[in-house]
């Protein structure tokens, strides 16, 4: 398939660079949210159907953060426990281990407030595949957020998941940790004329040197549709 259309590397595999992405309406608005909650600090919401580019802006995101200002930590492993999720940050900030919640919490929150204080550095927390965490681990997030009395937080923290997350925290049971959120984006996906512009931008960056782009690769983006009506 290379050989045949002219092509250095494949165009659609996951390894892409975060600088090749392409810039989607959806990717711009996420970002600028972020870039809001870089400045004044606290909790954004992304939620998304599969296959909508959650997690590329993930990588954007994080490709946006200074390491000498932020301290960023990510994961996905969301089908845990809410000491198991004390457990992972604390691993996720280089913490000693600690087998009681209560001395996870508190190692944590200091950690916190040192890379703040003492590092100048702003620690952003990312939590992939949130819509797989259960009530009791989300309900957790309250308390992981109170700092000084609840009157600061000292860090950013970003859930991100499919839109059942969203539907989730609707619920009465989740309204403290609903109201806490600073920024929300719901990711809609592409357009039909946004899917035939990154088939060709991404088929173009990847073929080699001095090959045209064949007009059966091009014709390829006439077989794109819009994506099934959900409804």
């Amino acid at each position: 398939m290379l050989a045949e259309f002219g092509l250095k590397k494949m165009p659609f595999d996951k390894t892409i660079s975060e600088s090749d992405l392409m810039e989607t309406y959806d990717m711009k608005e996420a970002l600028a949210r972020f870039e809001h909650l870089k400045r004044c600090r606290g909790i954004m919401l992304l939620t998304g159907d599969p296959g909508t580019g959650k997690t590329c802006i993930l990588r954007r995101m994080v490709k946006n953060l200074n390491p000498q200002n932020y301290h960023h930590c990510y994961t996905p492993h969301a089908t845990i426990s809410r000491t198991e999720l004390y457990r992972q940050l604390s691993i996720l900030f280089n913490l000693p281990p600690r087998f009681f919640k209560t001395s996870l919490y508190q190692q944590i929150q200091h950690a916190i407030i040192d890379l703040g204080r003492n590092q100048g550095k702003i620690p952003c927390i990312i939590l992939d595949e949130c819509h797989l965490m259960d009530d009791a681990t989300l309900e957790e997030l309250v308390l992981l957020t109170n700092f000084e009395m609840d009157s600061q937080l000292p860090f950013i923290l970003v859930l991100s998941g499919l839109h059942e997350l969203r539907e989730k925290l609707n619920r009465r049971r989740h309204e403290a940790l609903n109201q806490r959120i600073t920024f929300r984006y719901h990711m809609e996906g592409l357009t039909v004329d946004l899917w035939k512009a990154d088939l060709f931008d991404r088929s173009t960056r990847t073929r080699r040197h001095g090959v045209a782009l064949s007009w059966r690769w091009r014709s390829t983006t006439r077989c794109l549709r819009p994506p099934p009506d959900r409804n």
